[in-house]
């Protein structure tokens, strides 16, 4: 084999790509002070020519990160590079293409951390790469290097190779230290780039030609014969492979036609998943030959996913009422749990409901994430933290989502610290974090309740007055808009100033009433509208029982609200987009012209929502628009896309112009990527299908970005994380799965998920024990199992079309039976 061997630092970056990595550990607390700076003192003493100094600091960087968590430093990992990413020279993905084209297999091989080098070798398309890698066990690094590519480079290119034999006297190496003086001499094209001195000595004792950043294009082609690299452009694009056709329109709406199938990028491997949840769990091929193991094997047959996707939608159908709704139950939560026995306590009501609310708490403690630790520690063993490390942790809660750190969410996580907190409540924010006006009905009954319990004392009477009257109004149904949250807050904020009064009994009564068996209170009570609109449209498209499937579009017909859109659950007020978006698409599935009223009035309330900009917010009108939400609506206007041209124009360009350079959207209520990617994508195909050359030929550079970054991100177990540091996670792997089937449906790499799918399903059927991607208040997580088997089925609906799932048996589970949904 011709191998191309390229140096990283100083060769395809000016400098080093990971240089900052200690510090930003350093400045989250994983990496001690006293390590650092000895790190520090040693790279700032030692020779940049001396292999010896690199492996020295290489150790001290390891020691430095004694017992720190792998998946801590993976997600640091993953947030320089997107800041690193924009220093890759532009001449480099010029460079890799036309090796490639001339034959040459390229190979990066650093000095630096071997997951850094992963990051750049995965945005690149190099399958063969290596860094130094630092040992790890059971899920923390041990403070040694496992292994280092400073030494003998030649040597790592043997174990690339993996026993193939690399012809030398045909090979190129690119480098620009001593480091590199090892590949540089034994191969047949060597190139010093921007050479240290002591190499730039040895280049001219040996004749090897020099270049820099500017001349290497020229030297390509005039040493090695390569074709003229395309010009560099000022500004790199992510996972830059040839962008083919779309396929067909992976809508969510069923029947789109098929307009072609792109191939895989060329390159474009699994990236190594973070830590232990990263190795490949062998899987057993069943007597039908029926799945296969991550790393490749038999295909996983079709009749394997019918039977899965039966045993799943058996389950969906399990959760189907009489009146064909699916009630959506969300699992309890520490936060709100807390608050309800903090109110119980200041108002001396049930004793025996708070010893059961403390025991669920003290469950709970062991394996909270640091701001529901807080939160437990406040409430069961009255620790308190001070203003400024409350600040850094509220900090430290947003940092994996940053879209979300407004001044108004960053009050809500505040105000949650201090309401378990002692008396007085006080929280420091600007003022504009507490303006309500044009909020969501919740947010407002938050708001107004936040800002009564941080008035001075004496509290004005008209605060009191508005917010019991709101109150009062609003429990008169159950739990304020199924909201347990925001209707704690309201009863605490009243008990600061009128104890004992009958409104916070009532709502005592409301919200004790909506505990769950665990003893635990939910963030919602339920959402009964959002979960059987996203089981109804995976049932239609794989056939399921079309019974029950009338029965429950004719339940969510009748839950249109008088705007024309839909809540997330049946009684709540306040409509939203995402909800209608989904609704509109299952009716369409079903029945357009049984359902047309409804569509049509759903229709006129979406497009009231595309903005000048073309995008779309979740709740009104007026706020900041989101990407998945703006997906959603194009997706649902598409079938009508005459009717809607100018807006569904402007949306596309909304997407266009908010994908970021990795591929990536904002991901709006998802702690999941791949959500609003696989709805972004979605959309951009619809577009691309019905006007190919439309915004000036961005559609397929946008699609071809956004699936790169999907395929260059799959872990070596076969499936994705919510981001690419985070460990597999089956609602995640649907969500990509999903995005890809059209284009990629038979790679290895859609193999490889589909069996990760399979292999994780539960007993029952369901996935119910997946991790939740759902975030409200943004970003605190909150879980509605059903959800993920909504979308795990919707998943293998388009991995195998047309499965025609056959109803459950006359007796079996649930109210599937067609009996029961006769009306």
């Amino acid at each position: 084999m011709r191998v191309a061997v390229l140096d990283v630092d100083g060769t395809l970056v000016p400098d080093t790509l990971a240089g900052s990595l200690p510090a930003m550990l350093a400045a989250r607390g994983w990496c001690p002070p006293d390590r650092l700076a000895r790190l520090r003192q040693a790279m700032a003493g030692s020779d940049p020519e001396s292999t010896a100094a690199a492996m020295r600091a290489n150790e001290l960087f390891a020691a430095s990160l004694t017992d720190v968590p792998c998946r801590v430093v993976a997600q640091v990992v993953a947030e320089l590079w997107q800041v690193r990413r924009g220093r890759v020279f532009p001449f480099v993905r010029p460079m890799v293409t036309a090796l490639r084209r001339a034959g040459f297999t390229v190979m990066l091989i650093s000095g630096g951390p071997h997951d850094m080098v992963a990051h750049l070798a995965a945005e690149l398309g190099i399958e063969l790469f290596c860094g130094t890698r630092f040992a790890e066990e059971d899920g923390l690094y041990t403070g040694e290097v496992a292994g280092t590519a400073l030494s003998a480079k030649h040597d790592v290119v043997a174990d690339l190779a993996g026993g193939r034999r690399v012809s030398w006297s045909s090979s190129m190496a690119l480098g620009n230290s001593l480091g590199d003086a090892d590949v540089l001499r034994r191969a047949g094209h060597p190139i010093a780039f921007e050479a240290s001195p002591a190499l730039r000595l040895l280049a001219a004792e040996h004749g090897w030609p020099l270049a820099d950043r500017h001349s290497l294009p020229a030297v390509l082609r005039n040493r090695l014969g390569l074709d003229q690299p395309p010009e560099p452009g000022p500004e790199p694009q992510p996972y830059p492979q040839p962008c083919p056709a779309p396929g067909p329109v992976p809508s969510l709406m069923p029947g789109a036609v098929p307009v072609g199938r792109p191939g895989r990028p060329p390159g474009a491997a699994p990236r190594p998943g973070p830590g232990p949840a990263s190795v490949p769990v062998p899987v057993p091929v069943s007597a039908a030959g029926s799945v296969a193991g991550p790393a490749g094997g038999p295909r996983v047959s079709g009749e394997a996913v019918r039977r899965a996707a039966q045993r799943l939608s058996e389950r969906i159908l399990a959760e189907v009422s009489d009146r064909g709704a699916i009630k959506g139950a969300t699992g309890s939560r520490a936060i709100e749990s807390a608050l309800l026995l903090t109110l119980l306590r200041r108002e001396g009501r049930l004793p025996h409901r708070q010893a059961r609310l403390h025991a669920y708490l003290a469950r709970c403690a062991p394996a909270a994430e640091p701001f529901e630790a807080a939160v437990i520690n406040a409430t069961l063993h009255g620790i308190t933290i001070g203003e400024r490390e409350r600040e850094r942790l509220i900090d430290a809660t947003f940092h994996r989502a940053e879209q979300h750190s407004s001044a108004r969410k960053k009050l809500a996580l505040a105000a949650i610290l201090a309401a378990v907190g002692p008396e007085p409540f006080q929280v420091h924010a600007p003022s504009e974090a507490f303006e309500h006006r044009g909020q969501t009905t919740w947010t407002r009954l938050r708001l107004m309740a936040i800002h009564l319990l941080n008035t001075a004392d004496p509290v004005a009477p008209e605060l009191t007055a508005r917010l019991l009257a709101t109150t009062e109004h609003g429990q008169r149904r159950g739990v304020i808009e199924h909201m347990t949250f925001s209707h704690l807050f309201a009863l605490l904020a009243l008990h600061r100033v009128l104890p004992g009064h009958p409104v916070i009994s009532d709502g005592i009564g409301h919200l004790v009433a909506a505990l769950n068996p665990d003893d635990g209170l939910p963030f919602i009570t339920s959402e009964e509208i959002f979960a059987t609109a996203t089981a109804g449209l995976a049932l239609t498209r794989a056939g399921a029982c079309p019974p029950t499937i009338t029965a429950m579009a004719d339940y969510l017909a009748g839950q249109q609200a008088s705007d024309g859109g839909w809540p997330y659950a049946e009684g709540v007020r306040q409509t939203d987009t995402d909800s209608t978006a989904h609704v509109l698409a299952f009716l369409h599935a079903v029945d357009a012209d049984r359902y047309r009223r409804p569509i049509e009035a759903g229709r006129a309330n979406l497009c009231r929502f595309i903005g000048p900009g073309g995008g779309v917010a979740t709740y009104h009108p007026s706020h900041p628009p989101e990407a998945a939400m703006t997906a959603n609506t194009a997706l649902v206007l598409t079938p009508y896309r005459h009717a809607h041209a100018a807006p569904l124009h402007r949306s596309i360009s909304f997407l266009l112009d908010t994908q970021q350079p990795d591929g990536t959207f904002e991901r709006s209520w998802s702690l999941s990527e791949a959500n609003a990617m696989f709805r972004a994508i979605h959309a951009l195909r619809a577009a691309y299908q019905h006007h190919p050359m439309a915004h000036h030929g961005r559609l397929q550079p946008a699609i071809t970005a956004a699936e790169g970054r999907l395929l260059a991100t799959a872990h070596t177990d076969g499936g994705w994380g919510q981001t690419p540091a985070e460990p597999s996670d089956p609602i995640s792997t649907a969500y990509t799965l999903t995005a890809l089937a059209p284009a990629h449906q038979h790679t290895a790499t859609i193999e490889r998920g589909l069996t990760y799918l399979l292999r994780h399903q539960d007993a029952d059927g369901g996935y119910t024990t997946s991790i939740s991607d759902q975030a409200a208040p943004r970003p605190l997580r909150y879980s509605v199992p059903v959800l993920t088997n909504n979308f795990v089925l919707l998943a293998l609906t388009y991995l195998h079309p047309g499965l025609h799932l056959s109803s459950p048996h006359r007796g079996g589970r649930g109210p599937a039976r067609q009996d029961r949904v006769r009306r």
